[in-house]
């Protein structure tokens, strides 16, 4: 839980999304839970996700929950804003932790068994 709770921290704090490196798989670019970004928080600010699969990229922060929850999110050092959220169709059997990846313009999120595809281009 620790791991997690660094891991959103490291994404969340980024004081300049657009200009930070992009985190679009588990474990980040190089696959060893190491950041580069400087000036992060110790932990989420209030009201902030307490858990959550997560994937940083093109400037954007991809959030999935256990029950299927997937969201958008702005983030800065003093906060995150939820920009849009949905829930993936109720199939298989859950909780399911798997972390939505972004490739080529779209946003692939696991639930159980099933595997959706977004088109998140702009």
């Amino acid at each position: 839980m620790n791991r997690l709770i660094a891991l959103l921290s490291v994404l969340v704090a980024a004081a300049d999304m657009f200009a930070a490196a992009d985190w679009p798989q588990f474990h980040g670019p190089g696959r060893d839970n190491i950041s580069t970004e400087t000036g992060l928080l110790p932990q989420w600010p209030e009201g902030g996700p307490r858990s959550a699969s997560t994937a940083c990229a093109d400037g954007r922060l991809y959030l999935m929950n256990e029950k299927g929850v997937v969201a958008l999110a702005a983030v800065n050092p003093q906060r995150m804003e939820i920009i849009s959220r949905f829930e993936l169709p109720k199939q298989g059997t859950g909780p399911s932790w798997a972390h939505p990846v972004v490739c080529n313009g779209r946003l692939y999120v696991r639930y159980s068994q099933y595997l959706y595809v977004y088109d998140i281009r702009k």
